[in-house]
């Protein structure tokens, strides 16, 4: 996998193997996948989107990376979540080998209802919240450049978007 991974480009990979725990032989099975800027994120295509009536396809939801940064799009709604981290493993995706092939990763098959909302999950969480370093004005204190940051995010996007189309 590390030194012949192009194949991944275009598929996932479902991997069945068995170990040992307690005694026990396990049957074990997981899906390695890797991170496709603008199309895959940990090696996964989401398809969750929280917008009521709102059912997409996986061709549906766009993802944006920036750097190590990433956000997924509903381009049906134009629901967009919040970002995660793709330099570092997290609950659902782990990283196959982080010093040699940080792009690739893997979680456990068949993929849970938890592991297909994750960026709704993340989403809802960071929005139930409560904001930290409010100003007298209830602004957090960066205010207007956080703002500005949004909504150049979200200019870029609407460029991507059309240039893919």
């Amino acid at each position: 996998m590390a030194s012949s991974n192009e194949f991944l480009d275009y598929t996932t990979v479902v991997v069945v193997f068995t170990s040992t725990v307690d005694k026990r032989r396990i049957v074990e099975c997981c899906q390695i996948g890797k991170d496709i800027p603008k199309s895959r994120t940990f090696g996964y295509k989401f398809k969750s989107c929280p917008t009521p009536g709102c059912q997409p396809v996986p061709a549906d939801m766009h993802v944006h990376n920036h750097g190590v940064k990433v956000h997924l799009r509903c381009l049906k709604c134009n629901w967009r979540s919040v970002s995660a981290k793709t330099d570092m493993d997290n609950k659902h995706f782990k990283r196959v080998n982080k010093l040699v092939v940080p792009q690739l990763f893997w979680h456990h098959f068949p993929p849970s209802t938890d592991l297909q909302n994750y960026f709704v999950e993340l989403t809802n969480n960071e929005q139930a919240q409560p904001h930290q370093n409010k100003g007298k004005k209830g602004r957090d204190q960066q205010g207007k450049s956080k703002c500005r940051a949004e909504i150049v995010a979200d200019v870029q996007d609407d460029s991507e978007m059309a240039g893919d189309q």
